[in-house]
């Protein structure tokens, strides 16, 4: 089993964005390293469709 802790820190350093969408285009998920490739806050695209990236 992966420990939660380990794949949050993977996610949160990871070099490239990682975006995850849920089944209705909704984003779940939206690492730092995509606030700077699209310059907004996880708090204002989390639960959004992703059409407005």
């Amino acid at each position: 089993m992966v420990d939660k802790n380990l794949l949050q820190a993977v996610i949160d350093t990871a070099i490239d964005g990682l975006i995850l969408i849920d089944g209705d285009g909704r984003v779940a998920l939206f690492n730092p390293a995509c606030e700077k490739l699209f310059g907004y806050q996880p708090e204002e695209v989390i639960g959004r469709n992703v059409s407005m990236l």
